[in-house]
């Protein structure tokens, strides 16, 4: 199968439908508003692709037919304020928003099925999030070192993560959601409130039996 690579007028690499790199000067694609949009409408943007972007900008606007966010994409841009998602987008890759310690707004669209682990650690700004309703089920310490404080999801959200922690919890590997989540302390389920404290204790303390009826402590 021929690979399809090719550069845009901006200087954009796109090699198979990804977003790989950029060959030109940064300074020339951000004006006075430190605002940008991204012209390249591609299917993943990976990591390398933007990170010259780093000291130049404090919003950017990702593009409809964008659907996946690579991991660690937009690591460290500790300058931005505010992220802009398209509706086609899919999935975000692990630490795709970590460190980003200005980062103010960043809404998830519906439309996404799949977050990575960390997403948003050491992202300070950042206390409260909705999980949007296509994500069935959250990832391994999708929230770990985060500064999320409140947490919106659906019942179904929670009974798949209940029910996800019962049968991985049986063996070596622990799902931990919840995992180093410090701040939660709410969580808002089809908008009624919980104390999200006590909801992590409950799956905490959770006593799990293997088939040898050995107890397992499960760490949800």
């Amino acid at each position: 199968m021929e690979k399809e690579l090719y550069m845009t007028e901006e200087g954009f690499v796109v090699k198979n439908g990804e977003l790989i790199a950029f060959h030109g000067d940064w300074k020339d694609l951000v004006d006075e508003s430190l605002e940008y949009r991204l012209p390249v409408a591609v299917p993943t943007v990976k990591k390398e692709a933007l990170k010259g972007l780093r000291e130049y900008i404090r919003k950017i606007v990702i593009p409809e037919g964008v659907e996946k966010i690579g991991p660690s994409c937009f690591n460290a841009f500790r300058d931005m304020r505010e992220v802009l998602l398209p509706n086609t987008l899919q999935v975000i890759g692990d630490s795709a928003f970590s460190n980003c310690t200005n980062l103010r707004k960043l809404e998830i669209p519906d439309s996404v099925t799949d977050i990575g682990m960390r997403f948003l650690m050491g992202s300070k700004m950042i206390t409260e999030l909705s999980l949007p309703p296509c994500l069935e089920l959250m990832s391994d310490n999708m929230l770990e070192e985060s500064n999320i404080m409140v947490l919106r999801l659906t019942k179904h959200q929670l009974d798949n993560i209940i029910q996800q922690g019962l049968s991985q919890n049986l063996h070596t590997p622990m799902y931990q959601p919840f995992g180093k989540a410090s701040y939660l302390t709410k969580l808002i389920v089809d908008g009624i409130e919980y104390d999200g404290k006590k909801v992590k204790k409950w799956l905490n303390d959770y006593d799990l039996r293997d088939s040898y009826g050995d107890s397992r402590r499960g760490y949800l």
